[in-house]
């Protein structure tokens, strides 16, 4: 009967409502885990993040030379380009606001992650996915281990995926009008900054090869 109860509840709640019980947990889970410096996994990977988001604060580099903290000589000036650095960009121009603190870093990140999920809604419309299912695919993509992790981690990772489930979305969404217009340069863009944001994205060519076969 419990069961039962919970079912319903579950298949009436509208899907805005659901998407916003979903971000206040996340919410409340990440809370006491916010003002940690990096750890777990990839931990090198975050430190790199947060030195190059340091550096935009501190050197005031622009956006296109991005710094590590390795230098060679006292010319060298650590410029590298390593991914697409707007997320380190945006972070270190938060710092403008408190200072390096390292729950800058993780809110930027989570409100990333929640704008991940708002995507899997996205491409679950544009793959005229029941409700139900789209709840479904919401419900275990933010429950899992990887999304848990990674939302409040300064890596390239969730937002790499951010920006490709939502240029994936939007190309599925666009390409069976029969027209092509201005509409397919904003997935075009978020499928490139996501690809430039994590080189193995490239990977999925196949599935953005596998959309245009399916139109033409």
């Amino acid at each position: 009967m419990r069961y039962l109860k919970i079912s319903k509840f579950f298949k009436e709640l509208s899907i805005n409502k659901f998407i916003l019980i979903i971000i206040l947990f996340q919410i409340l889970l990440h809370i006491p885990y916010m003002n940690l410096p990096p750890m777990g996994q990839h931990t090198w990977r975050q430190v790199m993040g947060l030195s190059t988001a340091n550096n935009y604060y501190t050197e005031k580099n622009s956006f296109l030379y991005p710094s590590q903290d390795v230098r060679v000589n006292l010319q060298d000036k650590g410029i590298i380009y390593f991914e697409f650095p707007f997320i380190y960009w945006i972070i270190g121009k938060s710092y403008y606001l408190n200072g390096f603190n390292h729950i800058n870093g993780r809110i930027i990140m989570l409100i990333i992650g929640i704008i991940f999920l708002y995507g899997c809604i996205q491409l679950g419309k544009s793959l005229n996915l029941s409700e139900k299912r789209i709840k479904w695919f919401v419900f275990f993509t933010s429950c899992s281990p990887f999304f848990f992790y990674y939302s409040i981690s300064v890596s390239p990772n969730l937002p790499a995926l951010t920006w490709f489930i939502w240029g994936i979305a939007l190309l599925i969404k666009y390409i069976d009008k029969p027209l092509w217009d201005f509409k397919y340069l904003l997935p075009i863009t978020l499928i490139t900054i996501g690809t430039l944001s994590k080189a193995t994205y490239l990977f999925f060519g196949l599935l953005i090869a596998y959309i245009f076969i399916r139109k033409h």
